[in-house]
């Protein structure tokens, strides 16, 4: 049996479905891996401490919180672990990540993000708003200094980051809680979004079985003593390579032949979630850095049942994402057409517009979506002017239209 398994036998007791102790002992586990190990895509590495798991359900009959704390008891063992909660700002999670070792040198800037409800962490905070775009380019887990792509935080540096999260949501959470931008930024393509609801029995949990403790110390054991210190790439095996170049190019052409949906972007990296979830599956039970097809295949079916139940865990997002844009951009449009009556010319300042329509935006990265879709669809154009500063002004103005004026961007 391998780690992961035994643990499963550790939390049976608990009302957490089998589904989230599963996934949240994935990231967990992941995080312990940080980016000492890694599969080498020639274009990209994948490391298992870019894992983000998000636990999603009606109500708190699931016990999502149960799911994460439990896996945090064992992990948090680890000295080496740097575990982030979720009542941070942009700088403290910076902070939190520029860490020295015992020689003053910067150690790899690998974190784990406990969001037991993500819309306490992803909040529409002034000092918060840059907390989505933050974690997805932290996730993306680029090798060496990483800088703050903002002056907010002045010349802070990273090295290595890599960013990992176990969060919990209800599904009108992720819906009405959650910032739109935290959609916009792809973030939820990079996470693992898990459907489950309630056990199907009670726990009383009054006494721990005898069993049980020791079962806790073999795994602490084998998380201090082996998996700990496994460090290096990994290798693929002959019957991996098989497997893999047998199921990408079936997933690519599936993928595509969808078209656009709400989770279009977490089926288009499904694959790197399959390479992830199998490293990971492989450190839980073998020391051997060795990718084999029946890991491969283990991760496909756990990612399989992840899918089939990902419409039922996003299906109050669409709706409310659709009629939330559909609101926003026919105000945009409708304040364009405004200013530019009270100009008497058509071109509007682009930075004057966002002043008035800045309360309809969680932020200006969403302004700036929905000016490119626009002009994407022919609706606005754009220009340069030179301002009486000797400085650029950015300028926008409605196009002559034809037909339908807002035809094919709602």
């Amino acid at each position: 049996m391998s780690w992961l398994d035994r643990y499963l036998d550790l939390v049976a007791e608990t009302e957490s479905p089998r589904e989230f102790h599963f996934w949240c002992a994935m990231a967990g586990l992941g995080h312990v891996l940080g980016r000492r190990v890694w599969l080498d895509q020639h274009r990209y590495r994948v490391y298992p401490g870019q894992m983000m798991v998000l636990l999603c359900s009606d109500s708190a009959v699931a016990r999502k919180t149960t799911a994460t704390r439990e896996i945090k008891k064992l992990i948090g063992t680890l000295p080496h672990v740097n575990i982030i909660p979720q009542r941070v700002t942009g700088a403290t999670l910076l902070d939190s990540l520029n860490r020295l070792d015992d020689n003053a040198e910067p150690l790899d800037a690998v974190g784990l993000i406990f969001a037991e409800e993500l819309g306490n962490f992803f909040t529409r905070e002034d000092c918060r708003r840059d907390l989505p775009t933050l974690v997805t380019e932290l996730n993306d887990a680029e090798d060496g200094p990483w800088k703050a792509p903002t002056r907010t935080y002045g010349p802070v540096v990273l090295y290595n980051p890599c960013v990992g999260m176990i969060g919990g949501v209800t599904k009108t959470g992720l819906a009405k809680e959650v910032p739109e931008q935290v959609r916009r930024t792809g973030f939820l393509g990079r996470v693992i979004t898990v459907e489950a609801e309630g056990a199907e029995k009670p726990q009383d949990l009054i006494e721990e079985p005898l069993e049980m403790k020791a079962l806790r110390q073999w795994l602490l054991v084998d998380l201090h003593q082996r998996i700990a210190l496994l460090n290096g790439p990994f290798q693929w095996a002959d019957d991996a390579k098989a497997f893999y170049r047998d199921w990408y190019p079936a997933h690519f052409y599936h993928t595509k032949k969808l078209g656009y949906q709400e989770t279009s972007g977490w089926l288009s990296r499904k694959h790197v979630h399959l390479l992830r979830t199998a490293l990971v599956l492989t450190c839980a039970e073998r020391s051997e850095l060795v990718l084999c097809a029946d890991m491969l295949d283990r991760a496909r079916i756990e990612l399989d049942k992840v899918e089939a139940r990902m419409p039922e865990a996003l299906r109050e997002v669409g709706d409310n994402f659709t009629e939330a844009a559909r609101v926003r951009r026919s105000k945009l449009i409708a304040k364009l057409a405004d200013l530019a009556s009270q100009n008497g010319s058509p071109w509007v300042a682009k930075r004057r517009l966002f002043q008035y329509l800045h309360h309809y935006y969680d932020h200006s990265n969403t302004y700036e979506h929905d000016l490119h879709d626009f002009e994407y669809a022919k609706i606005i154009e754009r220009r340069q002017v030179e301002n009486k500063a000797g400085g650029m002004t950015v300028e926008v103005r409605i196009r002559p239209q034809k037909g339908k004026f807002l035809k094919g961007v709602e």
